[in-house]
């Protein structure tokens, strides 16, 4: 009896860590991304995009 309680308690632990782990992963991936309209290359920091939008319009 105290067994089963023992893995009834260890498995919903486990269950919870991992749903903690898919929701940090799904955040990390919906982090903002700046995506050029012209070559379609995308960038994570906002300075960047800008510095290569900037090619763009010296041409």
């Amino acid at each position: 009896m105290t067994l089963g309680l023992y893995l009834l308690a260890a498995s919903i632990v486990l269950a919870v860590m991992l749903v903690a782990v898919r929701r940090v992963r799904d955040s990390r991936r919906r982090q903002a991304v700046w995506i050029c309209t012209d070559c379609r290359v995308g960038f994570s920091s906002e300075a960047a995009a800008r510095d290569h939008l900037a090619t763009h319009q010296q041409h």
